[in-house]
């Protein structure tokens, strides 16, 4: 039997039964929230938030079960709000949550280099 994989938001497919999606505030960006995935059907999912995103800027990982909300701020595996102030480098998180619909957001953000934040998220179900 076939499972059918659907993803609505973007991204790619980097290999069967595992997408891709990155959020990214460039040079022109503001703050704000991206563009909405969802992609409940791979319920395994990995976050690498990565910078240096500047000395005041916020950025969080959200979800819903609804396109128009609540947006909650999702936790990762040990239970942490994935809600990160100043200077990450690399950071990855396993999500706890397997909401309908993820968001990345970011607040403060500038336009200069030093505060760019980049939000990738990896989904996965199991073989």
């Amino acid at each position: 039997m076939a499972v059918t994989q659907t993803v609505w938001g973007g991204g790619v497919w980097i290999a069967p039964g595992v997408h891709r999606k990155k959020w990214t505030w460039g040079a022109t960006s503001v703050s704000g929230y991206s563009d909405m995935l969802s992609a409940a059907q791979l319920p395994h999912k990995t976050v690498v938030i990565s910078g240096p995103t500047g000395g005041t800027t916020n950025v969080r990982v959200e979800g819903a079960q609804f396109p128009s909300g609540p947006w909650i701020t999702l936790t990762s595996a040990t239970g942490a709000a994935l809600s990160l102030n100043s200077a990450i480098a690399g950071a990855m998180y396993v999500l706890h949550e397997n909401p309908a619909f993820i968001r990345g957001r970011a607040s403060t953000v500038t336009t200069s280099a030093s505060g760019r934040p980049d939000i990738e998220i990896t989904s996965t179900r199991w073989m």
